[in-house]
């Protein structure tokens, strides 16, 4: 008999780490009685799906009788009707699924559970049980008895298997159990076969993520390994068993009077561990649940043991159905009952009586309500919502008029039926969210918690150290055996002569302690309790307290006798939640042993089975580190008024399980079971809130199948400072933002040390003239050169000051036909703006001299657009050769409407109309203060509000200056309509540079969403719906910008044409690619380049006039920005799609060039990749890559907005006021590489250094031979190398890509008086921002590599010296990572890949930084 429960469920503990520590639990050793009844009752889950096999049961099925039997039952009635339902066989049928939420399915659940728990005495309810096994159905079977064994006195501390022992097919796809059905079927000799399969010892091994790819399409995907864990559905199936909905209190052994609180209180728990384990995964909030569409599908891959599968929901499910109504409206109608009755304050019971549901006690009530178990006071009035949810949201197919025996519906129930399966659903969490959201809004009308109810004067925490918390991934084994049949021999052995374990990788956590020093004045007996919540919502912003109480999770409570005087309470993980819990095969073995007189039998209190499995304490957290917040609460003792019977050990339930769960009569999840306020806890010493972080430790072995976005990324992490007193008990302090510096240990901004070029007397008198026409852009100045100039020149008697008349008369002609009028937006992208812009542009640049031009752009900016005008200026400066070096202001300070929000823009104009402040401490409270002459405006980026997504978190890079300015650069250098005859160099390489700016900047992209969990860039199509909304909250002279909803749709008839534009446009590249169109690979990618970036050098200058009107870039920006279509050529609202300085700000950009960019990466798929020697650099090896510690932070940035705010003129005589921005913006430490190299020969060399992914989004170390193009070109050099060793250093701040930030004009023009200009300005004005070099970093430190790179310098023709700060030697740009990549030749002597952390130090958020709010938050 000892093998008779599948010895090889041992191993369920199996592939973990060691055995983990027990809980000092007293044992209770079990007497021979006891012993037998633990076997006798554990044969009848004994492969259940099956006839009994053992004889003496056989006999027992034969031989018993219920009618003769009667009296041994004390419910005569319930034995009666179920002999009647016997006899008419109006059973659940043995083959088809079991749903507890049919009322036919429950009725015989209640009946046979009257039954059986009215039996008088063990032996008749034990021979009632055997008689009926095979007679109902194995499910139900199973779910009764297993419900009648926890709540029968003669049976308490019996083991009862666990549900995935009895039932692995609910808990394995069906592909796993096919697999288990063949090698049950043939052995272990087709093992190899299997590709998911391999044998181990006597076991054949299922690899379950090898099984899981077809059911993973959903966004809740990441974490399917905790929403799957077998462990988290098996305890929540078993706390259901504690507290059934059908079951009377009375049968109940203890805990009656909190049955509806702790129905609250466990679904509290859950949501809350379930919202942390997302926010590790960067899946940001739990989604509302409404009445329209849940987008998240679910398919589970379960099959029912009749081989039936479960429903599905797609993707996008749509409740909007016929088939719905009716549900719908009940759902309606019973959640609005619940929500009138919180309302009113009562609830009715049967007899219309109001019951008072205004005090705390009340949910108790509250919970019975909603859950519309037996005990609410009204059920045939509040009924059960939720249930009728799970069967909309399940999508379960209802066979109607299919009844067994015309009584016994037959029924596919879905995972959200089952208790064992329902946490699997992504639909189940939104459910409980809605539903919780009931609770609360009874919650935030109850009073709130008095201080001297919170407070505990004689105790004060004075300080909490945690170990480093880690979390790993391991696998653990579960024995699906007992979910096959037995052969002949096996049944009549009762024994599994095979052994199948299916391999599932689950979250664990290494051991940990909490350690909390407390000062009291009296010895006392305490309670005391620790809490786990997050620290930052999906978006990055601070939870307030009030919000986060009901994020906490309640991870530990015990009793306490504190000491008098100092002391320090120590508490074990271990000692926190349930160890690992006992298998079947241990219980069977250590009973067997007791009954057979050879070794006690002890009933171990620690494992009970209504407890959260250990391994699950922990949310994953990050790679770098997540904060989290634990907090410490000590209260007084009170004793249960419940006493807990000697069986009992509620120090083993730590706020988890119901039965024992009378360890105090505290109410559950106190204090956080209401919202807390800072204001409430100022005085409550013996409360502490402690900054942790969680690491996840990263195990490339352990494969855990789309494991998170966010698996080894370690987004928003915060330090492990000690707090002061006050800012642990959140005491307020108002700060002013004029103090902002101080408080935050921020230095106030300051230009670092800049490089400067020497200028002669020429050069100054033509800056100073160029940057005259760049002040107050908007307006004109009556007593300027300019005006004077401008007002009185004409082009058309000047005409022979320009070399290509033809052009100008061009323009003359388009001019007398009418311009952009003065006071509208103006956009590239739209055809009669463009091509007034172009022409003027032609006419700046073909004047004859500087003279010339000047007189052209002065009268430009008297007469035309202002942003026209400004555009063409910007791009003629870049493009003349005798302006060539000229200083040119930044583009935020020429047009700061471009790159603020309309909220800092009003403050602005406010305090302009004001005359300024009124009141400096009520500016304060705005973000405003005077310093100097200067208004300063502390100006946050955009919040959830502009980004409905967690694209938010990327606000502080999408939107900063500098980057947006890079962008706006390189359209001015290299515009889209202006062909290459001015760049003989770049004639064959502007396809080419396209490909190369747009893969960099992608790169750079990418690798700032990963410490912030974001993943990938996401894909989409033209036909589906855009799922990342935007809505800028920026304005133009008129309209304010368009905004694009989450989930917008393409494809609607506005936009038929242009997308079936689009598809055709992306149809042809691929179909000419896959013919072979492309003879010579290597040689036409500028052609590639050149066709999707559409520019003037893609067909012959007259071949189209009106070619950029079919650029895909222009048509996919119009489509993707949302706006409608414009009024007429000059009246259009505008998108922040429609010009180059706002392009960045919107996520819809990067998926855009994105898809562009893997057309392109297609195309390159066909050209050869480098060879060995290609790459090879002979006689040179690189020993060693040291770089110092690599270190992110934001500073503040001050940029002059003047521009854009009206002066008079009489204030404009003499320099204005200014209005200054400040912003916090990232930036980083500077850092050295240092690269030792070992030489034979004597060379000129190159040295590149790229920063790349260490790991993927799904936390995976990176293939370089799928990811090369996610590198990013950090810095390019030549070094003369000698023979022997050369140790070369390189600063960050010598890097060639980078540009210092810009100055302002104003300081421009003193710099000028000294006869200098800023050396980046003037020379690398296109460059990316230096500040920028560095994705931000994390506390923890965020995982990334260096790849440092050398070989043989070969300059540059000469006709490329005038372009020398854009091509640097002869090899494609990006080299070697212009093209796919062999990581055979890139493991050579003079390549070396070198990981680094980048951390971060500070403030983890731009916000925190800012005011108004962030400076008088509440501190913890």
């Amino acid at each position: 008999m000892a093998r008779l429960v599948l010895c090889a469920l041992a191993l369920l503990v199996a592939g973990g780490l060691a055995d983990p520590v027990r809980n000092n639990v007293p044992q209770k050793p079990a007497d021979p009685v006891f012993a037998k009844r633990q076997m006798d009752l554990m044969t009848l889950f004994f492969h259940v799906l099956e006839p009994n096999y053992i004889e003496a049961n056989k006999v027992i099925v034969n031989t018993w009788s219920l009618e003769k039997n009667i009296e041994h039952f004390s419910n005569v009635t319930a034995v009666t009707t179920y002999i009647k339902m016997l006899e008419n066989q109006w059973l659940v049928p043995r083959a088809v699924p079991f749903s507890i939420l049919e009322d036919e399915h429950k009725f015989e659940v209640v009946t046979l559970f009257n039954v059986l728990h009215s039996a008088k005495d063990y032996d008749t309810f034990y021979k009632t049980a055997v008689y009926v096994r095979d007679r109902v159905n194995p499910d139900l079977f199973s779910y009764v008895l297993s419900a009648v064994i926890v709540n029968r006195p003669d049976t308490k501390g019996i083991y009862i298997p666990r549900v995935f022992e009895i039932f692995p097919s609910y808990f394995n796809n069906g592909e796993i159990m096919t697999t288990a059905a063949r090698i049950n079927t043939h052995g272990d000799r087709l093992v190899d076969f299997y590709p998911s399969t391999y044998k181990w010892d006597k076991n054949v091994v299922i690899r379950w993520n090898a099984t899981t790819w077809p059911y993973y399409n959903s966004q809740s995907t990441p974490i399917a390994y905790f929403t799957h864990d077998y462990s988290l559905n098996s305890f929540y199936y078993n706390v259901h068993l504690a507290f059934p909905g059908w079951l009377q209190t009375e049968a109940l052994p203890v805990n009656q009077h909190r049955r509806g609180e702790w129905f609250w209180f466990l679904h509290k728990q859950l949501i809350a561990r379930y919202y942390m384990e997302r926010l590790s995964n960067g899946l940001g909030e739990i989604p509302e649940l409404g009445h329209e569409t849940v987008k998240d599908g679910y398919n589970s891959g379960l099959l029912y043991h009749n081989g039936i599968q479960f429903p599905v929901r797609p993707n996008n499910f749509n409740l909007d159905q016929p088939e719905f109504v009716n549900e719908v409206e009940q759902i309606y109608d019973y959640e609005r009952r619940v929500r009138d009755a919180i309302d009113q304050g009562y609830v009715l019971n049967h007899l219309g009586e109001r019951i008072d549901i205004s005090a705390p006690e009340a949910i108790e009530i509250l919970g019975r309500v909603i859950e519309a178990n037996v005990d609410s006071p009204n059920v045939q009035y509040y009924k059960d919502f939720i249930s009728v949810w799970k069967k909309v949201l399940g999508n379960s197919l209802v066979h109607e008029h299919q009844y067994f025996h015309h009584y016994i519906p037959l029924v596919v129930p879905s995972v959200l039926e089952h208790y064992q399966t329902a946490l699997r659903d992504p639909a189940f969490y939104m459910i409980w969210k809605r539903v919780l959201g009931l609770f609360q809004q009874w919650q935030e009308k109850l009073p709130h918690y008095k201080p001297e109810e919170l407070a505990m004067p004689q105790v004060a925490i004075e300080k909490v150290d945690v170990d480093k918390l880690v979390t790993y991934f391991e696998y653990s084994y579960m024995n699906v055996t007992s979910g096959l049949p037995m052969n002949v021999e096996e049944a009549k052995e009762l024994y599994d002569q095979v052994s199948v374990l299916v391999q599932h990788p689950r979250l664990n956590h290494k051991k940990f302690q909490v350690r909390v020093n407390v000062k009291s004045e009296v010895a006392k007996t305490v309670l005391v309790k620790f809490f786990l919540a997050p620290k930052y919502d999906s978006h990055g912003y601070e939870i307030p307290l009030h919000v986060n109480s009901y994020n906490f999770m309640q991870l530990d409570e015990f009793v306490y006798d504190l000491p008098q005087g100092e002391s320090v309470i120590t508490r074990d993980s271990v000692e926190t939640t349930g160890n690992e819990w006992t298998t079947s095969y241990q219980v069977w073995d250590q009973a067997e042993k007791a009954f057979q007189g050879k070794a006690p039998f002890y009933v171990n209190q620690a494992d009970s089975m209504h407890k959260l499995a250990q391994h699950l304490l922990l949310p994953k957290g990050r790679v770098g580190g997540m904060p989290f917040v634990l907090m410490v609460y000590i209260s007084e003792y009170h004793a249960p008024k419940v006493v807990y019977d000697a069986a009992t050990n509620p120090t083993a339930s730590l706020g988890l399980e119901p039965l024992t769960r009378q360890l105090t009569d505290e109410p559950l999840g106190f204090p956080v079971n209401r919202p807390l306020y800072p204001w409430l806890i100022e005085s409550a010493k013996n409360m502490y809130f402690q900054d942790v972080l969680i690491y996840h430790k990263h195990t490339p072995e352990i494969h855990v199948p789309h494991v998170g976005t966010a698996s080894i990324n370690c987004g928003c992490s915060e330090s492990l400072a000690q707090f002061t007193s006050a800012e642990r008990t959140m005491k307020t302090a108002i700060i002013l933002s004029g103090l902002v510096a101080l408080v935050m240990g921020v230095a106030l901004p300051k230009h670092h040390d800049l490089k400067f070029k020497p200028v002669e007397g020429k050069f100054v008198e033509y800056q100073k003239k160029v940057l005259s026409l760049f002040e107050h852009a908007d307006q004109l100045e009556i007593n300027s050169e300019y005006y004077k100039i401008g007002k009185d020149y004409s082009i058309e008697d000047n005409i022979n000051n320009y070399t290509n008349k033809q052009a100008v008369e061009e323009f003359l002609s388009l001019y007398r036909t009418g311009f952009m009028p003065k006071y509208r937006k103006f956009s590239i992208f739209y055809e009669r703006m463009r091509n007034e812009a172009i022409a003027l542009f032609h006419v700046f640049f073909y004047a004859k001299d500087f003279e010339t031009f000047y007189k052209t752009a002065s009268w430009a900016k008297f007469y035309l657009n202002e942003e026209q005008f400004l555009y063409a200026y910007y791009i003629a400066l870049v493009q003349r050769p005798d302006t060539d070096g000229i200083v040119l202001p930044a583009p935020y300070e020429v047009y700061p409407q471009f790159f603020l929000n309309k909220e800092t823009l009003i403050r602005m104009y406010r305090t302009k109309m004001q005359g300024g402040l009124f009141n400096p401490k009520e500016g304060a409270e705005y973000g405003i203060v005077k310093e100097n002459d200067y208004y300063v405006y502390y100006a946050n980026y955009s919040s959830a509000l502009t980004y409905p997504n967690q694209e938010q978190k990327l606000s502080y890079f999408t939107e900063d200056v500098g980057l947006n300015s890079y962008y706006f650069y390189f359209h001015s250098y290299l515009p889209f309509w202006w062909d290459s005859e001015k760049f003989p160099m770049f004639k064959n390489r502007l396809g080419e540079i396209f490909f190369y700016y747009y893969q960099q900047l992608l790169a750079r992209y990418y690798l700032e969403r990963l410490p912030h969990g974001l993943g990938e860039i996401p894909q989409f199509s033209w036909y589906s719906k855009f799922k990342t909304g935007y809505y800028p909250q920026m304005t133009g002279y008129k309209f304010p910008y368009a905004q694009r909803s989450n989930d917008y749709d393409l494809h609607t008839e506005n936009n038929y044409e242009n997308i079936r534009f689009l598809d055709t446009y992306e149809k042809t590249f691929f179909q000419f690619l896959q013919k072979g169109e492309f003879k010579t690979v290597e040689k036409e990618s500028n052609y590639v380049g050149n066709y999707w970036h559409k520019n003037a050098d893609l067909y012959s200058e007259h071949s189209q006039k009106d070619l950029h009107q079919f650029s895909y870039e222009i048509i996919a920006r119009r489509v993707l920005g949302g706006s409608p279509k414009p009024y007429d050529k000059y009246n259009f609202m505008p998108t922040a799609l429609d010009f180059y300085q706002t392009s960045l700000r919107d996520p819809a950009f990067y998926q855009l060039y994105q898809r562009i960019m893997d057309y392109l990466i297609d195309y390159k798929e066909y050209v050869k990749p480098y060879s060995y020697n290609d790459l090879h650099f002979v006689g040179v090896k690189i020993n060693d890559v040291k770089v110092d510690k690599l270190v992110t932070y934001f500073d503040y940035f001050d940029f002059n907005a003047t521009n854009t705010v009206f002066y008079s003129q009489e204030e404009l005589k003499s320099y204005p006021t200014g209005f200054v921005i400040r912003q916090p913006r990232l930036n980083h430490e500077q850092f050295t590489i240092n690269i030792d190299v070992k030489s034979d020969v004597a060379s000129d060399a190159v040295f590149k250094i790229f920063m790349g992914p260490k790991y993927d989004s799904n936390g995976y170390p990176i293939k370089i031979e799928e990811d090369w193009m996610k590198f990013y070109e950090l810095d390019w050099f030549v070094q003369k190398l000698v023979p022997g060793e050369n140790k070369v250093q390189r600063k960050s701040s010598d890097f060639m890509f980078f540009k210092d930030d810009s100055i302002p004009i104003n300081e421009i023009y003193q710099w000028l008086d000294q006869g200098k200009v800023p050396y980046d300005m003037s020379v690398a004005p296109a460059n990316m921002p230096r500040r920028l070099m560095l994705p931000k970093g994390t506390y923890g430190g965020f995982p990334y590599q260096m790849f440092v790179f050398v070989y043989p310098y070969n300059g540059v023709s000469k006709d490329a010296d005038a372009f020398k700060n854009f091509v640097n030697d002869n090899k494609p740009f990006g080299y070697p990572f212009d093209r796919p990549v062999n990581e055979v030749y890139f493991k050579q002597p003079n390549m070396y890949f070198e990981d680094v952390q980048v951390y971060h130090k500070d403030a983890y958020f731009p916000y925190e930084l800012n005011v108004p709010s962030y400076f008088t938050q509440k501190k913890m």
